[in-house]
């Protein structure tokens, strides 16, 4: 009888917790989430990730670029990544390996909203942010002289960034940038002057608001 050939066999004493130990320390295997450039887009726009997961753009079309931040006057703008998406360069991946929420946009079509984010969340914080929540954006008064309120309730503590642009997509005003807040409702002052100080003139504006891995804008009218 050759049974005893099968049986498995022992790990020398001194292996056997080191093996372990390797098992244990061995991470979850990470996923790639694919985002695609589609006209003058993100699809999708926003995904929800873990710690260690890579999110790949893919190209189809044009010339564009993958840029981190809010937008053009964010601080932090192009510190995490700045890549071409166009013929030459038709894919673009980076992997996550923090916790947070990083806000992306293509530096040639921002004013056409080509923007976008990565929530990244550690396995046990996946579902804090209900899948279909929204900031509820309101401005209070709309039309105003010579100050609104723009109130939005956060899903999830987060970090804020809040920008004015007028009609043709030129930054006007930040009213905060990775501000950080609690879950709960909040409100941004606008009183309708510029970076400058100087009051803006009558017209609609664009407020953009971005917090908990979601984006949200509302049109506001100054009137004198």
């Amino acid at each position: 009888m050759l049974s005893h050939a099968i049986m498995p066999r022992r790990l020398h004493p001194v292996l056997a917790p080191v093996v372990l130990a390797v098992l244990v320390a061995m991470p979850a295997s990470a996923a790639t989430h694919v985002i695609t450039q589609v006209d003058m887009s993100f699809s999708p726009p926003d995904v929800v990730i873990n710690v260690g997961d890579t999110v790949q753009w893919v190209w189809t079309a044009g010339f564009h670029t993958v840029t981190n931040g809010v937008d053009l006057a964010d601080p932090t703008v192009g510190k995490k990544f700045d890549a071409g998406l166009n013929p030459t360069s038709t894919t673009f991946s980076y992997t996550f390996t923090a916790p947070g929420t990083v806000f992306f946009f293509c530096r040639p079509h921002l004013l056409f909203g080509m923007t976008g984010s990565v929530t990244v969340q550690d396995a046990s914080g996946v579902g804090d942010v209900p899948a279909h929540a929204t900031l509820a954006l309101a401005s209070t008064p709309n039309p105003f002289n010579p100050r609104t309120l723009i109130g939005y309730t956060l899903p999830a503590a987060s970090g804020v960034s809040a920008a004015v642009h007028d009609a043709a997509g030129r930054l006007v005003r930040q009213l905060a940038v990775d501000l950080q807040q609690d879950a709960g409702r909040h409100e941004l002052a606008w009183d309708g002057t510029g970076e400058d100080g100087r009051v803006m003139a009558t017209g609609v504006y664009l407020v953009t608001v971005t917090g908990a891995g979601l984006r949200e804008a509302t049109k506001v009218t100054l009137v004198k």
